[in-house]
């Protein structure tokens, strides 16, 4: 438990501040007003997920080696907020689409300051410092619940200024923790140029790019396909019950992800080394542990769930008003995303990115078909369609690792 308080204690800041922003939406904002801009804001989330691919290598491969993370920091951060760039352009069109077109610019903000702190929080935590990393994620928190102090005394009526706050607040707490992270001291590691970053991890920064925009899509496509077969409220009911229900159980698994990248990391150099065996039975039983833990605290996030909600959603309880879907529904796909996730960085050091990616392509596209099917064709409850989305993520990766399964390669490609 040592070992993990801080980076538990991170991503619960982390997740708190995605809690708050929901709670906030939905507790301030009408359901249509809302289901808007959680449809907004799902992209904004795909985007940087998606951006977040130019600095995802640094933890994959520097996790642990202080000095070479450190000095890929500068170089990475440049590129990251470059990236985010067009994304930002993107997501002010789809709040433009949404009618809800003075959220525009302060998105488009939002988006490169998140891509920005992403990258510089990205590099603390394969440095190891998640105590620094947890003061950004808390300033971001501390910023959200300002912001909803300026928002719940306006004007019920004024919707659009509500709005409006809401994303305002969103741009501001993602560039003060991007602010405070880029204000803190540096080892005397010599800085890479941008040139020299791309030639040591740039072969893969398309391939994580494309791994955080596929597993991004899943939810954000959930949000979207919802809101077209029921409607904007029902899209907002999907994207709180995310991060209301999810949330709390992302909170424990993504904490632990970069021990485990590091771990497979180690035991990949071992192996290729040739200091310790690579074993079938062996290696396969670490990645057992590791989706036993996940469906362990999935467990006991939905017990805590089904005991604590309906108190918090009864007559006159604070959350007597906010609209949600099963919290049952949601558990599964958070688990299934992050597994999908985690498969990935353990068979990145057996199998090439483009059979990776496959994979990934092939989970995806038979999950939201699956979706569509459900609700369009069969005429499913929301509920159920998200529970048969989240079938093929937890079953497709992890059959793809026993199948495929093969001693750590000599190279990568």
């Amino acid at each position: 438990m040592r070992v993990l308080r801080w980076p538990l204690a991170a991503q619960v800041l982390l997740s708190s501040g995605q809690l708050v922003l929901a709670a906030l939406g939905t507790l301030v904002l009408t359901p249509q007003h809302w289901g808007a801009l959680a449809i907004a804001l799902s992209v904004h989330y795909v985007a940087v997920g998606t951006v977040a691919g130019v600095t995802q290598p640094v933890l994959t491969w520097c996790a642990g080696d202080r000095d070479a993370a450190e000095g890929h920091r500068s170089a990475g951060v440049r590129l990251q907020a470059v990236a985010a760039l067009p994304a930002a352009v993107i997501v002010a069109v789809v709040a433009v689409a949404l009618h809800i077109s003075a959220t525009a610019l302060p998105l488009s903000a939002a988006l490169v300051g998140a891509a920005s702190w992403n990258a510089l929080r990205t590099v603390e935590v394969a440095c190891g410092r998640f105590r620094r990393a947890a003061a950004g994620d808390a300033l971001h928190l501390v910023v959200l619940l300002v912001g909803a102090g300026v928002t719940v005394p306006l004007d019920r009526d004024a919707q659009d200024a509500r709005t409006t706050v809401v994303a305002w607040t969103l741009a501001t707490a993602t560039w003060g923790a991007a602010a405070l992270l880029l204000a803190g001291r540096r080892t005397a590691a010599r800085p890479v140029g941008v040139r020299a970053y791309l030639d040591t991890l740039g072969h893969d920064v398309p391939w994580m790019a494309l791994d955080g925009f596929l597993v991004g899509c899943t939810t954000a496509t959930v949000v979207t396909v919802v809101g077209w077969t029921s409607g904007l409220a029902a899209a907002g009911a999907v994207r709180t019950s995310t991060t209301l229900f999810a949330g709390p159980l992302q909170m424990a698994l993504v904490a632990v992800s970069p021990l485990l990248v590091a771990r497979f990391r180690r035991d990949a150099d071992l192996a290729r080394s040739g200091s310790a065996p690579d074993r079938r039975s062996d290696s396969l039983r670490v990645l057992a542990r590791v989706s036993g833990l996940a469906a362990a605290v999935a467990t006991a996030v939905g017990a805590l769930l089904a005991v604590v909600l309906p108190a918090l959603t009864a007559p006159g309880a604070p959350l007597h008003t906010v609209h949600t879907t099963s919290a049952g529904a949601v558990l599964p796909l958070a688990v299934g995303l992050w597994l999908a996730s985690t498969t990935t960085a353990y068979m990145r050091y057996r199998r090439p990115w483009r059979e990776l990616m496959l994979v990934r392509l092939l989970t995806l596209g038979t999950s939201l078909s699956v979706l569509v099917l459900s609700l369009v064709a069969l005429d499913l409850p929301v509920a159920a369609g998200i529970v048969a989305t989240a079938v093929p993520w937890l079953t497709f990766p992890l059959a793809h690792a026993v199948g495929r399964w093969r001693q750590v390669a000599t190279t990568l490609s």
